[in-house]
């Protein structure tokens, strides 16, 4: 929801110009509530580009929010914590501080899943494939209450 906010902004600028149909075709790929996932980002990348088709004096606002879009701990830093569950396609991982960030990329083995949460957070855990009853601990700041991942 990060981004989300402020793709708002460009919907409220694009009501207040008398863009009325953008505006609402913007609203309605921004999720009203947390935990959605990022499944509305592609959508949301294109209806911010069109946005600034019609309404050119938006381009620099927009353009930050497509920045953010495309690299997202650049924008906020590490924070919060990853979260990687083993599924029948690799991984499922999603970042998360008080609210959620970022999902990753669907189907990712431990290595690939472990570059993008470290990317992100100093705090990880992860649930492997072959213990499925147990997070680890795998991040640069240790959960104490969970075993520590050994590689």
């Amino acid at each position: 929801m990060v981004v989300e906010d402020r793709a708002l902004a460009v919907a409220e600028a694009l009501d207040a110009t008398g863009r009325d149909l953008h505006c609402a075709l913007l609203r309605e790929v921004i999720p009203d509530s947390l935990g959605f996932g990022d499944d509305h980002v592609p959508m949301l990348k294109d209806r911010l580009r069109q946005a600034v088709r019609v309404a050119p004096a938006l381009a620099s606002m927009v353009e930050r929010i497509l920045a953010a879009l495309d690299d997202l701990p650049a924008f906020i830093g590490v924070r919060g914590t990853v979260w990687a569950t083993w599924t029948a396609e690799g991984y499922d991982a999603h970042w998360a501080e008080e609210d959620w960030l970022e999902g990753a990329p669907g189907g990712l083995d431990l290595d690939d899943v472990l570059v993008w949460a470290n990317r992100r957070a100093d705090r990880i855990l992860v649930m492997l494939e072959a213990d499925r009853g147990q997070y680890y601990s795998a991040g640069r700041t240790p959960f104490p209450d969970h075993p520590q991942l050994e590689r």
